[in-house]
């Protein structure tokens, strides 16, 4: 392996690009190649580097801008927003079968009906409310809101949940996309009916309840509830709006004989929020309903029919594939098989014995790699029930180089996505789908026995 040191020494474009040959089309790999080239001759003055090297960010840049695959989450997040939040469950149809659909036709009387009316009237019957609307996400749904029943109006919220999630989405930004304008009541750590009541002026349009979702106060705090709220909302004539974020549909989840788990017990839920009287709520479809991502209205029939009818409604609306994955997940919930069909809920109930089961079923399977089964902390993810770990059982894997061996489940023909803690490579088992522990074990054996930038390793040595 000898050192590049001069532009003079950098290989052409077309050999370059002959060492990724099969990894993509050949115009993504020249492109590739002709950028991983000029990325080097300008660095050539403060660093060299190899044809070994550039060949392997050829690679990688390559398989980057390569199609989406399937990987094997086993980081102990249910909600991993980078990896798109909620596992779907395979549908039973086959793409070819949902090719055409009747996203806006009545069957029965063969004419054009409104677009998704049954995936609507189902979302409606799950969370007790009159009428429903599903846009592309929850960051469309709250501005579809707003700006339908506030534009050129006030909004007002308190300070306590002014929040900024992933991606930069701030409260107070969507507020003003909406053309409102916001006022802010309270203080951050407490606010009270009356600030609420002291803000209402000729002005006001909505009253704007928000769940912190990525983060919780402790200690001195105070908040209005939404029953509360939305009370004050109707003696005003003013529309109440609840964003719960997260997305729990009920609290009382009849697939759970009552009650969701432990760690959801404070989250906010759609059909409670309805029977408190807030006349809008918005949640997402991927988080803890467990379906593809999508942006749910459920409320008052008028109001959402003054949502509906706003024109940014169109530049929102969902699509059929999407809303097909939907409609599976909450005819799961209507049908209360959730727990068993819907991945998350699969993964939410699992109980820690037999998260314990699996992993000393792989740990047996590693031999002779050092592993052992150790306690782990899961989570919910994607901004739900913030702060409450949730008891897993993980496989810890001994390694002389943890970074190397995780590098190297990553880089595996099914990607594996592993935590590197306490100077070792954890699997949670919470997050892995059993039907693919098999695969998870070859991998491991695959990565320990090669990894990135390494030698093979079998035990631990520092």
């Amino acid at each position: 392996m000898s050192d590049i040191t001069q532009p003079r020494d950098l290989p052409q474009v077309d050999v370059l690009a002959r060492s990724a040959d099969g990894l993509a089309p050949a115009p993504v790999v020249r492109t590739e190649a002709r950028r991983i080239i000029d990325d080097a001759r300008e660095h050539l003055a403060t660093a060299s580097t190899t044809t070994e090297a550039l060949q392997r960010a050829l690679a990688d840049a390559v398989l980057a801008r390569g199609p989406l695959r399937p990987v094997v989450n086993a980081t102990g997040v249910m909600l991993h927003t980078n990896l798109g939040r909620a596992p779907l469950a395979p549908l039973q149809e086959s793409d070819s079968g949902l090719a055409t659909v009747p996203i806006e036709m009545d069957l029965s009387g063969g004419r054009r009906a409104g677009r998704l009316g049954g995936l609507e009237a189902d979302i409606s019957e799950l969370a007790g409310a009159e009428s429903a609307l599903v846009v592309n996400n929850n960051a469309g749904a709250v501005l579809l809101a707003l700006t339908a029943l506030a534009r050129g109006g006030e909004v007002v919220v308190s300070r306590g949940q002014l929040v900024e999630i992933g991606g930069s989405f701030r409260v107070p930004d969507i507020v003003s996309q909406g053309g409102a304008v916001m006022r802010e009541v309270g203080t951050t750590n407490r606010t009270h009916l009356a600030d609420y009541r002291s803000a209402i002026g000729d002005d006001t349009q909505v009253l704007l309840e928000v769940h912190p979702s990525n983060f919780a106060q402790l200690g001195f705090v105070k908040s209005v509830p939404t029953r509360d709220l939305a009370k004050l909302a109707d003696s005003h004539g003013l529309h109440m709006v609840h964003d719960i974020g997260s997305g729990l549909v009920d609290a009382h989840t009849p697939w759970l004989d009552g009650a969701p788990p432990d760690f959801l017990r404070d989250e906010p839920a759609a059909r409670q929020s309805i029977e408190a009287g807030a006349h809008v709520v918005t949640f997402s479809g991927d988080k803890l309903l467990g379906g593809p991502q999508a942006g749910i209205l459920v409320g008052e029939k008028a109001r959402m029919e003054r949502i509906r009818r706003h024109p940014l409604a169109r530049a929102l609306r969902y699509d059929k594939l999407r809303a097909a994955q939907l409609h599976a997940a909450v005819r799961a919930h209507l049908d209360r098989t959730a727990a068993e069909s819907v991945p998350f809920w699969q993964m939410a109930t699992a109980a820690p014995a037999d998260l314990e089961a699996r992993a000393a079923a792989l740990v047996a399977r590693l031999q002779p790699t050092a592993a052992e089964v150790v306690q782990f902390d899961d989570s919910a993810g994607a901004g739900s029930a913030a702060n409450r770990p949730i008891d897993g059982r993980a496989v810890a894997l001994s390694v002389h180089d943890p970074r190397a061996v995780a590098a190297a489940l990553r880089a595996g023909p099914t990607p594996v996505l592993a935590v590197v803690r306490s100077g070792t490579v954890q699997l949670s088992m919470r997050t892995i789908d059993p039907a693919t522990d098999e695969l998870v074990a070859e991998a491991v054996l695959h990565a320990v026995a090669s990894p990135v930038g390494g030698s093979p390793v079998g035990g631990r040595t520092d």
